[in-house]
């Protein structure tokens, strides 16, 4: 709200007695931001609807490393859960999302991406007007903040080491000969963005907890799967807070006639319900050289610590191998292909969705995450890696060169990266879900603004490209109010 004597934060009842000029559904990133922008205009009065409380000063949400201590805790997470999925062994995955002001933004892991270029020029290509990149940069750049850090006057009194990830990261690249895109940012990986602590905290919402909604965003994720290995000494800075990403294109992995069977899978698939359209500009996409179609994130890890957590849970050492040190390398399907579906169970709105994400559904989705795999193996078994690596812990004996066992071990261990988009995707009439300037085919005065917009994923984390759609459905919904 703008009106200074109305409180930020006040129960379902109060709420009702005020007028609003819009009312935003669900205090997430988006949310926030579509709320911020309106109210530049003294004049405008947003309400928001937040299902979950505010959280606002709570430890948990503000230390960024309790990010995983979050997840799974039912203050913080709507512990939704997927149907068993019967292309990934059947299991049930956790579907986390956030409960309260941020929302899944207050329990993410902060890594802020853009996808590639290409990736927004898709959009406009399924007729999105205004939708591709060089529409959309301005958005990016508009929500973004860049604070150097502090130098230091004099020599420090405790060693101060640059990971060797992102070194290792560019040196392989170089000795494989494979081209990794790396951040487009010209920034390192690591770097965290906070603009979500400043959209809870700093503007003078009315804000609500009231009852669960119905509203979730969910479709495809992007999944991952990982190798742990350990390393020989610590002959090198390997600490936590070491990682490196970096995307690979598929076209340089795959063999002439490997490319030709995976572009036949994306477009003759009946599976997926994508329409031609789609399919041929998919398909077209996976044999750019300059498209990252698998993302890879290697993570160093130090286990002699006092109370390791989430480190030896991602490692999975046996004791013997307690107070080592190790590296976990990981392939991501960044594009995923497979689409699921979510529907309501109860009119009770108590009563979770059912969540079917449809994980690993299209055969080319296995057959990305397999040329990952085996690109992991060639990162280990070259320099500078092959010095400083003892072993594999995970997998121990799987043959990555053998087609059939990896994509069992795929359909048995995959893991969902989250990144849900596309349930209300912006299309063409009969096609999408609500039109280019996001409002919703056949209903008045109803947009959507968040991730479920998207009508084809992105290479990387979405949250830097849900700043950006709210950012322009802003503009939108000035334009159209005359604001």
């Amino acid at each position: 709200m703008t009106d200074a004597n109305i409180p930020a934060l006040c129960s379902i009842d109060e709420f009702l007695k005020r007028d609003y000029d819009f009312i935003v559904v669900g205090g997430g990133t988006a949310g926030l931001v579509v709320a911020a922008r309106l109210t530049e205009n003294a004049n405008v009065n947003v309400g928001i609807l937040e299902a979950g409380p505010a959280n606002i000063g709570d430890p948990m949400i503000l230390t960024p490393a309790m990010y995983s201590k979050a997840i799974g805790n039912p203050k913080y997470d709507w512990l939704h859960k997927s149907v068993p999925q019967k292309s990934a062994s059947n299991f049930a995955i956790d579907q986390p999302r956030g409960k309260g002001l941020g929302g899944s933004s207050a329990i993410n892991y902060q890594m802020y991406v853009r996808g590639h270029q290409l990736d927004y020029d898709d959009w406009e290509k399924l007729g999105n007007k205004g939708w591709g990149f060089k529409d959309l940069l301005p958005y990016f750049t508009k929500h973004e903040h860049f604070d150097d850090p502090s130098g230091y006057s004099t020599k420090p009194n405790i060693p101060l080491e640059t990971c060797m990830m992102p070194v290792a990261m560019e040196r392989m690249g170089q000795s494989i000969q494979v081209s990794v895109l790396g951040d487009l940012h010209k920034r390192e990986s690591g770097l965290l963005l906070r603009a979500h602590w400043i959209l809870a905290t700093a503007f003078g919402y009315e804000l609500v907890e009231g009852e669960k909604s119905l509203d979730m965003l969910q479709d495809e994720s992007e999944l991952q799967a990982a190798m742990a290995l350990y390393a020989t000494k610590k002959s090198g800075p390997l600490s936590s807070g070491g990682a490196a990403v970096g995307f690979i294109s598929y076209a340089d992995l795959c063999t002439p006639s490997e490319m030709k069977e995976l572009q036949e899978l994306i477009l003759t698939d009946k599976n997926t319900g994508h329409d031609d359209a789609t399919k041929k500009i998919i398909a077209d996409s996976v044999a750019d050289h300059d498209y990252g179609s698998i993302q890879l994130v290697l993570l160093a890890a130090t286990l002699d610590l006092r109370d390791p957590g989430s480190q030896v849970a991602l490692l999975q050492p046996p004791p013997e191998q307690l107070g080592k040190h190790g590296l976990a390398l990981a392939a991501c399907l960044a594009r995923p292909l497979s689409m699921g579906t979510i529907h309501i169970t109860s009119s009770d709105p108590e009563i979770d969705p059912q969540i079917d994400p449809g994980y690993l559904t299209h055969p080319a989705g296995v057959e990305l995450l397999t040329k990952g795999l085996q690109l992991l193996e060639k990162i280990t078994a070259t320099s500078p890696f092959k010095e400083k690596i003892k072993g594999r812990h995970h997998p121990v004996e799987l043959d990555v060169g053998d087609k059939k066992s990896t994509e069992e071990y795929l359909r048995k261990t995959c893991e969902t990266e989250y990144h849900p988009i596309g349930t209300v995707a912006m299309g063409k009439k009969g096609v999408g879900a609500v039109d280019y300037r996001l409002k919703v085919w056949g209903a008045k005065g109803v947009r959507v603004v968040d991730a479920s917009v998207m009508p084809l994923h992105v290479s990387g984390n979405i949250v830097s490209t849900v700043y950006a759609i709210a950012e322009k459905a802003s503009d939108l919904i000035k334009e159209d109010w005359e604001l």
